[in-house]
């Protein structure tokens, strides 16, 4: 780039008023075909590329700080830098993925399971799917994702278990009304407006809407539940 491709377009510039450009464009073509040469054939070895999963919302912080220590600070004290980057690999290496993600419209949701996260769909919400997969370091055609065991699916109601607790997803006013009070479950998912009288505790639409997204994990026989909301604070 530097030893070719720029001074070939310094010389295009140059000789643009007399019609020959084509003499620096020729150059620029050489360097930028190696270029790109060199970037597929590097992007192809076995290894070149993989995913790594989302780490904790300290993790980089953490790290950054480490590093400006090391880079700006002198003495000894640099080595405060070094334990604080070790720091935050470790705790990015501990980072746990929420068990279930439920989507802020109501209608999707995405178990962990073993083998990676089973969602619900095997079609549609696909920005979602695709984000929520790469996050997880996993990231699989969403086909192959959803056609994993975890999630229970009848009638188009959707059913995950979190130790003791079940959530149930559901989507479409016909099998919400269809539905009797929670269908056995402890939390209820739908993209449609639920009545206030269900024994559960709900998230329909107008509640995921100012909520954003959820994130659903156990912790001592406790179920924890983080909205978007929550995590991103309150924003102007």
């Amino acid at each position: 780039m530097g030893a070719l491709v720029m001074p070939s377009a310094v010389v295009a510039a140059i000789l643009a008023p007399l019609g020959l450009e084509s003499i620096g464009f020729l150059g620029m073509d050489i360097g930028l075909r190696w270029i790109l040469f060199v970037a597929e054939n590097t992007a192809n070895q076995p290894g070149a590329f993989g995913h790594v999963a989302a780490p904790d919302t300290r993790v980089l912080p953490l790290i950054a700080l480490g590093l400006l220590i090391i880079v700006l600070w002198q003495g000894h004290l640099r080595m405060a830098g070094g334990i604080a980057v070790a720091a935050g690999f470790l705790l990015w290496s501990s980072s746990e993925r929420p068990a279930l993600l439920v989507a802020d419209t109501g209608g999707f949701m995405g178990l962990t399971m073993a083998e990676g996260r089973d969602l619900s769909r095997a079609t549609g919400h696909d920005f979602v799917a695709e984000i929520w997969l790469e996050n997880d370091g996993a990231p699989v055609p969403q086909q192959e994702a959803a056609a994993r065991e975890g999630i229970e699916s009848v009638d188009r109601l959707y059913r995950a278990t979190l130790g003791d607790w079940s959530v149930l997803l559901v989507p479409g006013k016909t099998a919400l009304d269809d539905l009797e009070d929670c269908g056995g479950a402890d939390v209820l998912i739908s993209n449609q407006d639920v009545t206030s009288d269900k024994e559960c505790l709900a998230f329909d639409q107008t509640a995921l809407r100012q909520s954003g997204s959820l994130a659903i994990d156990t912790m001592e026989g406790r179920l924890l539940v983080q909205s978007a909301r929550q995590a991103s604070g309150v924003r102007p």
